[in-house]
């Protein structure tokens, strides 16, 4: 078997402060398996943006208190108190399946209320749950399509990337990928995707365990970097 060139290794801090230039209104998508780092991943960028607002749908969540020690302020109901303006954690109650059309109708209001006002970075752990279960896809496809214009910015997060919206990738200016073997998330990578795949299906088989691949969609240059490393 031939060796795969893999792309250059940045530290983080290189990465983070000199190479990323992630701007308002540009979309991320994150792609990894559960512990990956997708959510420390996620934590990092979302610095860079100056009002954010994070979705949290489980009925227990240990990230809550995460994010409330980086500043978030939680709420369970929307329109959002004046008095929080900047960073938000947006957790509409939820405590059986039965809550579930509850919940969605309180993201659509809060989706509906952001694509209005626009400027907002927004953040989804699993985007999936937004689009399938409760069905939200034709809401947030909108946001993706138009986001640039309306200075919203979706930093999406997925487990299964064969599974959500082709505007995830399509529309997304930067692109974390961790290593992946699975044929029907990388077949659905290179379908959907705006940069050359030809190299990155056996870049991602061959991607160290704990790299985190960035791909620019702008121009396609690539670039690999550990989390905090």
């Amino acid at each position: 078997m031939a060796t795969v060139a893999l792309p250059s290794r940045a530290s983080w801090s290189e990465f983070y402060d000199d190479l990323l230039d992630w701007q308002q209104g540009e979309h991320v998508t994150l792609l990894g398996h559960t512990g990956s780092g997708k959510t420390t991943l996620a934590r990092h960028l979302i610095q860079k943006r100056s009002h954010k607002l994070i979705f949290a749908t489980k009925p227990r969540d240990p990230n809550i208190d995460v994010f409330k020690r980086d500043g978030f302020h939680l709420t369970r109901a929307w329109p959002v108190d004046p008095r929080i303006k900047k960073n938000v954690l947006f957790w509409p109650k939820i405590e059986r399946p039965s809550d579930l059309s509850l919940q969605g109708d309180a993201i659509a209001k809060c989706l509906q209320s952001v694509y209005r006002t626009g400027g907002w970075c927004l953040y989804f752990d699993e985007v999936r749950y937004i689009t399938d279960t409760l069905g939200l896809r034709p809401l947030l496809e909108v946001i993706w399509l138009q986001g640039r214009a309306l200075k919203l910015s979706v930093l999406a997060g997925t487990q299964r990337p064969a599974w959500i919206p082709r505007e995830a990738y399509s529309e997304a200016t930067h692109l974390f990928l961790w290593r992946s073997t699975n044929r029907y998330d990388l077949k659905r990578l290179e379908d959907a995707s705006n940069v050359d795949t030809k190299e990155l299906t056996p870049i991602l088989r061959n991607l160290p365990k704990h790299d985190v691949l960035y791909v620019n969609t702008r121009d396609g240059s690539m670039i690999r970097t550990r989390v905090g490393a």
